[in-house]
């Protein structure tokens, strides 16, 4: 089945499009987009300036729309055991990267990383890994207290 298309303005290139019907109006495509149009453009490029096409979950955290995977019952058990207060220091920092590192998007990560080491950056702070990781290990805790009150 052909789709129908739509001729963009004089030039030679030409986008199919699902459902238009096969004569567009002039006006509409030479329209002017509306406030609401751009601010919805905006929006979508925003949302998406960090790990187009997650799969998974995404948290808001200072301005930053971070891909992240809320964790599994072993990952918050694993975190849970190797940050104990028995765990040598340099092995809680090692498992709380990796944390991170697999619980964040690789877009999100880098920014996350890149903000903190900004330092004209004062949004970001010495309490930002803890709060991301927060965000992150909420997301498993509101899952679980909806499966127990459900």
């Amino acid at each position: 089945m052909t789709q129908p298309i739509l001729a963009v303005a004089s030039t030679e290139v030409a986008v199919p499009v699902a459902d238009t019907p096969a004569v567009v109006p002039a006006e509409a495509i030479d329209k002017e987009p509306t406030d609401l149009e751009k601010w919805l453009t905006a929006e979508a490029a925003w949302v998406n300036k960090y790990d187009a096409g997650w799969v998974h979950q995404r948290v808001e955290y200072k301005g930053d729309n971070l891909a992240v995977r809320k964790p599994t019952d072993q990952g918050i058990s694993g975190f849970s055991l190797a940050t104990s207060k028995f765990t040598r220091p340099e092995t809680k920092n090692n498992i709380t990267g990796l944390f991170i590192e697999r619980h964040l998007g690789p877009d999100s990560y880098d920014r996350v990383m890149e903000r903190l080491m900004d330092p004209d950056d004062p949004g970001y702070t010495t309490a930002s890994v803890a709060d991301v990781m927060g965000l992150i290990v909420d997301l498993y805790v509101n899952e679980a207290k909806a499966e127990i009150t459900a």
